[in-house]
């Protein structure tokens, strides 16, 4: 079940990324990224993980992250896949501003929770190597992530 909702999840997005990214293909980013993240929903979930973000030239991103840690004294873990608007594309030295959406799922050995994700955030100079990024939204309630993006 859950490995074919992300499957499902990831054909979407990759249908959506050849649309808005078909014309700027040569000017694509990568950016890894290390994540400290909280979801405070009907169960709590505290963990730390790492994720992807990709964009062309465009304000559009796509990022997947997975994150291992604890939900209500359980081990748990959560992935997220968000399609993202950057308000402020090409600043290099100022903050940078998106929002987005997506699907997260959340699971224990017994237990896999899904749902829709709206973001909020700000990333420190979008378009230079390194950089920090902070976000909230909601996913099931209230959701907050904050890490580190290294582009490459």
């Amino acid at each position: 079940m859950l490995i074919r909702l992300l499957l499902k999840s990831s054909l979407a997005c990759s249908l959506l990324a050849s649309v808005f990214f078909s014309a700027d293909m040569g000017a694509q980013t990568t950016t890894a990224e290390f994540v400290g993240l909280a979801a405070v929903t009907g169960s709590s979930f505290y963990g730390a993980g790492a994720g992807f973000l990709w964009r062309g030239d465009s304000r559009v991103s796509i990022e997947g992250r997975v994150a291992l840690g604890d939900k209500e004294n359980e081990t748990g873990g959560r992935g997220e896949l968000v399609l993202g608007y950057h308000l402020g594309p090409r600043d290099r030295d100022r903050l940078g501003s998106f929002v987005g959406g997506g699907l997260a799922v959340m699971s224990t050995g017994s237990v896999t929770e899904e749902y829709l994700l709206v973001v909020v955030g700000l990333e420190q100079s979008s378009r230079t190597g390194v950089g920090w990024f902070a976000e909230t939204g909601v996913a099931g309630g209230l959701r907050f992530a904050a890490g580190y993006r290294v582009r490459f």
